[in-house]
C-alpha cells in the first residue's frame, strides 16, 4: 500500500493556497455568484490538489517515488486517463459540496528521438528519470472534467542500465564451456559478468557501443570488435566467442650482469726460454672503460702471500664494450707478443743474476686487478690440494675471487709452468677446448663467467680453465657479447608475459645448478625480460637484460642464460602475497596504482613473490586479490603508499590475505522492486568491527572480504533520519569462496500516523480542515507563511486536510512530540484549535478536534 507520510514546507504553501482557495469558495457560494464563477472555483480546487500531490513527490528522494505497476484507465476521458490503482491508490476529497479524485501515474521514462521523453514500461530496467503525472477529475452533472499536471524527477548519480550482452564462452581447441571466465566492457570494467560452469556469462551496461573483453588465467586475452547494442526493447544482444589457450613452459638458467673488467687470461711464462708473462683483460660491460696508471693497477701474490705491485706503462687508453686488452711483462721492455701489438706493458729487471718475476711459474701464486684506489676489481688464485692458492688473491675481495685447483685442470702441478695459460669461461659449462682462441666453440660467447667461487664444479675449477697452448688477444681482437657473466644471487626477474596480462617474477638462488639460478613459468612466445635486487651488487642496480628471453613451443624446459646489459630508469617493488600475514600464498593478482599496473605471485619457486617495475618519482598503493579476483581470498593492501626511485627496489612489501565469503542482498523501496542506491550495509563480525557496501542503481549490494574468522556477521543498513529497515538486521555466516544471498531489506520512511477527526457540534466536518504539525511551536492564528527562507530552514512542517467524513491521517517521524494545530474555514471567519501529542518510535496516536 501507498506509503504514509507527512509533507514539508511545500506542501504548506499548497495549503496556504488551498486555504485561500476554500474561503473564496464559500464566500462566492454564499454570494449567489453564477454558474461561471462555481466553474472557476472548481477548476481552481482541483488545480490546487493536483499542485498539493506533484509537491509531495518532487519533494521525495528519488529512489522513494515508486513508478507504477498496476495501472486502471479512465474511460470518461479520451483519451483514457491512467492512474496507479495500488501503491499510489486513488483519494477522494470533498471542497465546497464537490466530489474531486485525485490519482497518480509514474512512468520510467528516458531520452528518445528529438530529446523527447518516451515511457519504458515498467519492466525496464531503471533509467534515472522518471515522469510523475497527477490528475483531478471531478463531475458536473453528466460531464466529467479534468486538470492534469506533469513533471519529471531523476537522479543524477544513478547510471542507468539500459542494454544487456549475453553468450557462451568455449575453449577454442575443444569448443568445451570454459568456467570463470571475467566477462567486461572494456571501457568500463566495472559493468561485467563471470561464465559459469555452463560457459554462459551476462550482464546489464548502460554503453550501447561497446567493446567485451575476457580474461582467463593461461588464455590469451579476448577482444571483440565494436558491438552497438539496440535501445529497448530490443536491447538484448547473444554474443558467443571463444578463447585460445596459451601454452607455458618452465624456463631457467643463471641471471647475470656484467659491471666490471675481468681478468679473462693469465700466462705467468711464455715458454721454457721466454720469461714473458702476460694478463689480458675482457670488458664484458655495455661502456668504454679508460685506462690509465690513475685508474688501473696489478698486484701480484706469491705463496707466502707477500704482494708485489707493478709498474704499468699504458700505450693503449682504453678498453672497448665487449673488448679485449693485453698487458705483457718481461725482463726487458716489449712491444710485441707473437705478433701482437701490446696495449700496456711492465718490466721485472734482473737482480744479482737471478730472474724475479712478479707471477710466479714455479709455485701456487695469484694476481688482483685493482682500480686507482688499490680497490679490488677481480682476483685468481692458483694451487692444489696440498698447496692451495694464497689466500689475499682468494679470500679478501668483496667481489668475485676466484681459485683453480691446478692438477683438476689438466696441469701436472700445482704451478703454472711455462706454456700455460688459463682462461676464463664463457659459460658455467665451457671446457678448456672450447675456450681456446681463436676457434674454440665458446669463444664467440665471450668471457666473462664469475660465479662469486661459491661452489666448485666436476673438474675442481669455478671460473677458469686450463691450456698449454696460449693464445693471447689484444684491443685489436673481434669484440664479443658475453653469453654470461657474473651470477646475481638474490635478483629479481620480470617476465613481460601478456598473453594473460600478468607477468611472472622468479628470484635467483643458490640451487644445485648453482648461484644465481632461476626457475619459472611464462607462456610461449618471446618476452621482454628485466632484472633487478634490493641488494645492488657493487654500485648497480636495475638492468634490462638484452637479447630477449625466448619460450618456444616445444614440450621441454627451456633454458635461458639472462645478462643484464642496460641500466634503467624505472624503479621497482616487491615482496610476497601471505596468507593470514605469515604462509606463502601464489596465484593471486596483485596490482600497483596509480597506473593498474598487475602481476600474478609466484606459483613455484619462490611461492608468492610478485615483482613491479614501475615509472619512477610516483607513490603507488599494492593491493593483492583485488577487486576479490580470486573469490577464496579477500582483497589485502600496502599499508602506506610506497615511492620508488629510479633503479630502485622496495622489497618485503607483503602483502596479507585472508580466507574470505561474502554476503549479498538488496535494498528496495516499503516492499516494492523499486531499488535503492547509494545505502550503506554494513557486516560486523567477532574479528573485525564492520565491513561495508553500498548499493548500485538497481539497490544491490555485496560485502565482500569477509574473513571467515569473523562468523557469524551482524547484517544492517545504515539508516537515515527517519527511516526503518525491515528487517532490521541479519545474523549470516560465510564460507570460504560462498556468496550468503538474500538478505534483502525493505526500507519504509519509519512515518507513524496521527490519526482522528474533525467535528462540529458532532456532525463530521466535510469541508476539509487544514490540519499542521511541527516540532516547534508556531503562530498558530494563522498558517505560518511559507518563503523561500521557512522552506530551508528545519525543523519541517506536516499537513493534511480532513477527508469528507471529517477524518485525517497526518504521518510523521516517530520518536518526538509534535504541536498539532487545525485551522476550520467557514463562510466569515476560521477558527482553530491546538494540541500537543507525542509520538513514540512504534506506534502512532489519535487525536480528535471539535468546536465548538
Amino acid at each position: 500500500m501507498r506509503s504514509k507520510r507527512g509533507v514539508t514546507m511545500a506542501e504548506a504553501v499548497v495549503a496556504s493556497f488551498l486555504l485561500g482557495v476554500i474561503v473564496l469558495g464559500l464566500i462566492q457560494a454564499m454570494s449567489g455568484m453564477g454558474k461561471a464563477t462555481n466553474n472557476s472555483r472548481q477548476l481552481t480546487a482541483a488545480t490546487g490538489l493536483a499542485q498539493e500531490e506533484m509537491e509531495v513527490l518532487k519533494s521525495q528522494n528519488y529512489y522513494n517515488v515508486v513508478p507504477s505497476s498496476s495501472v486502471s484507465y479512465d474511460a470518461n476521458f479520451n483519451p483514457a486517463l491512467e492512474y496507479d490503482n495500488a501503491y499510489y491508490a486513488p483519494q477522494t476529497f470533498s471542497l465546497g459540496g464537490t466530489s474531486y479524485i485525485r490519482r497518480v501515474f509514474i512512468q520510467k521514462v528516458d531520452v528518445g528521438t528529438g530529446n523527447v521523453l518516451v515511457d519504458q514500461g515498467y519492466p525496464h530496467p531503471d533509467t534515472g528519470i522518471m515522469r510523475i503525472t497527477v490528475h483531478t477529475v471531478w463531475q458536473m452533472g453528466t460531464t466529467w472534467h479534468k486538470v492534469v499536471l506533469s513533471s519529471i524527477t531523476y537522479d543524477p548519480n544513478r547510471q542507468p542500465l539500459t542494454e544487456y550482452v549475453y553468450g557462451q564462452v568455449t575453449d577454442s581447441s575443444s569448443g568445451l564451456p570454459l568456467q570463470g571466465v571475467v566477462v567486461s566492457d572494456r571501457r568500463d570494467p566495472a559493468f561485467n559478468g563471470t561464465s559459469n560452469a555452463s560457459g554462459n556469462y551476462g550482464f546489464w551496461v548502460s554503453d550501447n557501443n561497446m567493446v567485451v573483453q575476457a580474461t582467463l588465467n593461461n588464455y590469451a586475452i579476448y577482444n571483440s570488435s565494436a558491438i552497438t547494442l539496440p535501445a529497448y526493447p530490443d536491447n538484448q544482444v547473444l554474443w558467443n566467442f571463444q578463447m585460445v589457450s596459451v601454452t607455458s613452459r618452465t624456463v631457467e638458467g643463471y641471471a647475470m650482469y656484467n659491471p666490471n673488467l675481468v681478468i679473462s687470461q693469465v700466462c705467468a711464462q711464455w715458454s721454457a726460454t721466454s720469461q714473458t708473462q702476460y694478463v689480458e683483460l675482457y670488458n664484458p660491460s655495455t661502456s668504454t672503460v679508460l685506462v690509465s696508471s690513475q685508474t688501473l693497477g696489478l698486484q701480484f701474490v706469491n705463496s707466502t702471500n707477500s704482494v708485489g705491485v707493478s709498474s704499468i706503462t699504458f700505450i693503449t687508453p682504453s678498453i672497448a664494450s665487449y673488448g679485449y686488452y693485453l698487458i705483457v711483462g718481461s725482463t726487458a721492455p716489449i712491444t710485441t707478443l707473437k705478433g701482437l701489438s701490446v696495449d700496456a706493458t711492465y718490466y721485472f729487471p734482473r737482480t744479482g743474476g737471478s730472474t724475479t718475476q712478479y707471477m710466479d711459474s714455479a709455485n701456487p701464486a695469484g694476481i688482483i686487478l685493482t682500480d686507482g684506489q688499490n680497490d679490488p676489481i677481480d682476483s685468481l688464485g692458483w694451487g692444489s690440494t696440498g698447496s692451495p692458492a694464497p689466500s689475499i688473491a682468494v679470500s679478501t675481495l668483496n667481489t668475485a675471487a676466484n681459485q683453480v685447483n691446478l692438477p683438476n685442470a689438466g696441469f701436472g702441478s700445482a704451478a703454472l709452468t711455462s706454456g700455460e695459460a688459463l682462461y676464463r669461461k664463457a659459460l658455467s659449462t665451457s671446457t678448456a677446448a672450447n675456450m681456446l682462441p681463436p676457434g674454440g666453440k665458446g669463444v664467440p660467447a665471450g668471457n666473462a663467467w664469475n660465479s662469486w667461487n661459491t661452489f666448485v664444479d666436476s673438474t675442481g675449477n669455478v671460473d677458469f680453465v686450463g691450456n698449454t697452448s696460449p693464445v693471447p688477444r689484444n684491443s685489436t681482437a673481434t669484440v664479443v657479447q658475453p653469453m654470461g657473466g657474473t651470477v646475481w644471487p638474490g635478483a629479481h626477474l620480470f617476465f613481460d608475459d601478456t598473453y594473460n596480462a600478468i607477468a611472472n617474477a622468479s628470484t635467483s638462488t643458490a640451487t644445485s645448478g648453482g648461484l644465481g639460478f632461476y626457475v619459472t613459468t611464462v607462456s610461449v612466445g618471446t618476452w621482454g625480460v628485466i632484472m633487478s635486487s634490493v641488494s645492488p651488487v657493487g654500485a648497480l642496480e636495475g638492468f634490462i637484460p638484452d637479447p630477449n628471453v625466448k619460450v618456444v613451443a616445444a614440450d621441454k624446459t627451456e633454458f635461458e642464460n639472462l645478462v643484464a646489459t642496460y641500466t634503467t630508469t624505472m624503479g621497482f617493488i616487491s615482496g610476497h602475497t601471505l596468507l593470514y600475514g605469515t604462509s606463502n600464498l601464489g596465484g593471486l593478482l596483485v596490482e600497483a596504482d596509480p597506473g593498474g599496473y598487475q602481476t600474478t605471485s609466484n606459483t613455484s619457486g619462490d611461492v608468492g613473490l610478485y615483482f613491479f617495475r614501475l615509472p619512477s618519482g610516483e607513490q603507488y598503493t599494492i593491493t593483492g586479490n583485488p577487486g576479490f579476483a580470486n573469490p577464496n581470498y579477500n582483497t589485502g593492501s600496502s599499508s602506506a603508499p610506497i615511492t620508488v626511485d629510479s633503479g630502485i627496489e622496495v622489497a618485503n612489501t607483503n602483502i596479507g590475505i585472508w580466507l574470505q565469503g561474502q554476503i549479498s542482498g538488496q535494498v528496495t523501496a516499503n516492499g516494492t522492486t523499486q531499488g535503492i542506491p547509494n545505502v550503506v550495509i554494513v557486516a560486523t563480525g567477532g574479528f573485525v568491527d564492520g565491513n561495508t557496501s553500498v548499493t548500485d542503481g538497481n539497490g544491490n549490494y555485496t560485502i565482500s572480504g569477509l574473513r571467515l574468522v569473523g562468523n557469524p556477521y551482524t547484517v544492517f543498513p545504515e539508516l537515515q533520519f527517519g527511516q526503518s529497515a525491515s528487517p532490521a538486521k541479519y545474523q549470516a555466516s560465510v564460507s570460504q569462496g560462498g556468496d550468503n544471498s538474500g538478505n534483502n531489506f525493505v526500507l519504509s520512511g519509519a512515518y507513524l500516523p496521527i490519526t482522528g477527526s474533525a467535528t462540529s457540534s458532532g456532525v463530521a466536518i466535510g469541508t476539509g480542515v487544514l490540519i499542521m504539525a511541527s516540532t516547534v511551536s508556531y503562530s498558530v492564528s494563522t498558517p505560518p507563511v511559507v518563503n523561500f527562507a521557512l522552506r530551508a530552514t528545519v525543523p519541517y512542517y506536516y499537513q493534511t486536510f480532513t477527508n469528507v467524513d471529517g477524518s485525517y491521517e497526518l504521518d510523521v517521524p516517530g520518536g518526538s512530540t509534535y504541536y498539532l494545530t487545525a485551522w476550520y474555514t467557514q463562510a466569515t471567519t476560521t477558527t482553530y484549535k491546538t494540541s500537543s501529542v507525542v509520538v513514540t518510535s512504534t506506534a502512532g496516536v489519535v487525536q480528535n478536534f471539535t468546536w465548538p
